[in-house]
């Protein structure tokens, strides 16, 4: 944790089926400007370039995703105001697949999108970077995180619930969720 901490996994080439998942523990409150769209992870080339993020929707409460480079362009899922909180461990997953995308907190579904295009294209990205935005004016995240996964596929609900009931010990403090 800390304001300037964060990990940049490098290269990548990705894209298509995709599902990460990952606990976060966010120290910074909402409506403080300095932590205007937070980054859990970012995944891209530059600013507006092939990302893939998921963050804190600007100075809000509210937990966001954006991809950019679909076949149907870019597109942002919202949460719900309270998805994205300090204090509490919560896990979060984005799934991609061919019917649409899903954003989930806490193995229930928060904001979804139903399409075909909405697959971020197969190619080179040259970062990944976790806690920091490819935006040199967003904020780096303040607060923890564990257990990141990514995986090239669609996940299944049964198995998106499987993931969040065996990660859920072992936290800072004991069980998380």
């Amino acid at each position: 944790g800390g304001s300037s901490s964060h990990i940049d996994l490098g290269y990548t080439h990705i894209g298509g089926r995709l599902t990460f998942t990952l606990w976060f523990y966010a120290l910074g409150n909402a409506g403080d400007n300095a932590r205007s769209w937070e980054r859990l992870m970012d995944i891209g080339s530059g600013a507006g370039a092939n990302n893939i993020l998921i963050a804190r929707f600007s100075t809000t409460s509210r937990l966001a995703t954006t991809v950019f480079s679909t076949a149907g362009g870019s597109y942002t899922l919202l949460g719900p105001s309270g998805s994205f909180v300090p204090g509490v461990w919560a896990h979060v997953s984005l799934t991609i697949g061919r019917s649409g995308a899903t954003l989930r907190l806490n193995d229930v579904a928060i904001a979804s999108k139903l399409g075909n295009n909405l697959m971020p294209r197969v190619l080179d990205r040259s970062r990944f970077l976790v806690g920091k935005s490819w935006w040199t004016v967003d904020a780096m995240y303040l607060g923890y995180m564990r257990d990141l996964r990514v995986y090239v596929v669609d996940l299944s609900d049964a198995q998106l619930t499987t993931i969040y009931d065996g990660s859920r010990s072992g936290g800072p403090g004991g069980e998380l969720g």
